[in-house]
């Protein structure tokens, strides 16, 4: 029996959000119902609650984890421990890394400029981008790896000049959706190599 593959076709508008789908509830009433009663027990819980002696004990421990890795250096060498202080290090360093994302999406404070500069402080990301795929090749989010990658931006005027810009130059994206939930505006838009980059802004 003959079978037929579909051809490839460009992703819509509406597609570009999909990895926020999970931050609002499924059509129908019986789901918004069950979304209301869900969002009402996680705050009768306290969960949305700012936690902020969480935070300052991550941040201390997270640093003393740092500085005593750091500080073992030496007698690693000597002994031949590099390996177990490399693992201990980058134990610490992925905290600290939760930390800064944590901070990168409001959820240390509740003023954008500390949870900006909470980011600054405990962020340690370097990134290096070249190309070494193959030609013609496409980034998928379904494959293993990345997903999407998020910058701030300082309010929504700054996401409504970057859809001019989008639009001026023929860069596919979704429109500006509110997160109520994060307290940010998102914009979501594709890169060349058809990653998924959201910009986001604090809700005022």
């Amino acid at each position: 029996m003959a079978t037929t593959q579909a051809a490839p076709r460009e992703a819509s508008a509406a597609e570009f959000d999909r990895s926020f789908e999970y931050c609002a509830p499924a059509d129908g009433p019986q789901w918004s119902s069950a979304y209301r009663e869900l969002k009402k027990s996680i705050e009768r819980a306290g969960l949305f609650e700012r936690q902020y002696g969480y935070y300052a004990r991550m941040v201390v421990i997270t640093w003393s984890m740092l500085a005593l890795g750091f500080a073992l250096l030496p007698l690693a060498r000597d002994h031949g421990l590099y390996l177990l202080d490399a693992l201990f290090l980058a134990v610490a360093y992925g905290q600290l890394g939760y930390l800064g994302h944590d901070g990168a999406h409001g959820e240390v404070f509740r003023d954008w400029r500390n949870n900006h500069l909470f980011c600054l402080i405990q962020g340690n990301l370097l990134m290096g981008l070249r190309p070494v795929a193959p030609a013609g090749d496409r980034f998928d989010e379904d494959r293993v790896g990345l997903d999407h990658l998020s910058f701030s931006v300082a309010s929504r005027d700054d996401l409504e000049r970057a859809l001019r810009l989008f639009d001026e130059k023929g860069v596919p994206h979704g429109e500006i959706s509110t997160l109520s939930s994060f307290g940010i505006y998102v914009l979501p838009f594709r890169d060349p190599d058809n990653i998924q980059v959201e910009l986001t802004a604090p809700i005022a």
